[in-house]
Formats: structure tokens, C-alpha cells, sequence
């Protein structure tokens, strides 16, 4: 059975879920500019992977937190 969540983790989790809410402003800001300001379909392209990185790292650390405190 995983351990219960330390400091450690739950300061990782904190830590996960502002790279996480970075990104997705990132991604939300360039989804918006004016047609004038719009990034190469690349660049955008490579924020969303950064996005789905983010998401599923925080998801994956926040699992393991979870299995550590066991059945309700």
C-alpha cells in the first residue's frame, strides 16, 4: 500500500499545479491573439504538448497522493 502523502508531496503537487496553471495561460493567450499577433501553428503546437505534460504529471502525482490515503 503507497505511503500517505508527506510535505514533500504535497508541496510537489503545489509546485505541479502552478507549472500547470502557467501553461494553460500560455496556451489561452496565444489561442487569443488578433490575427496579426498569431504564433506559428508549430510554436502553438508545442505549448499544447507542454500542457498535456503538465496535466498529466500533476494528475499522475495527485493519483499517487490519493492511493496513499487509502478507502474512505
Amino acid at each position: 500500500m503507497p505511503a500517505t502523502p508527506t510535505d514533500e508531496d504535497w508541496a510537489e503537487l503545489d509546485t505541479l499545479e502552478r507549472e500547470l496553471l502557467m501553461v494553460t495561460k500560455i496556451v489561452e493567450a496565444l489561442l487569443h491573439l488578433s490575427p496579426d499577433q498569431r504564433v506559428a501553428p508549430e510554436e502553438l503546437q508545442v505549448e499544447r504538448e507542454r500542457l498535456r505534460d503538465a496535466r498529466e504529471r500533476f494528475n499522475r502525482k495527485l493519483d499517487e497522493m490519493l492511493e496513499g490515503l487509502g478507502p474512505n
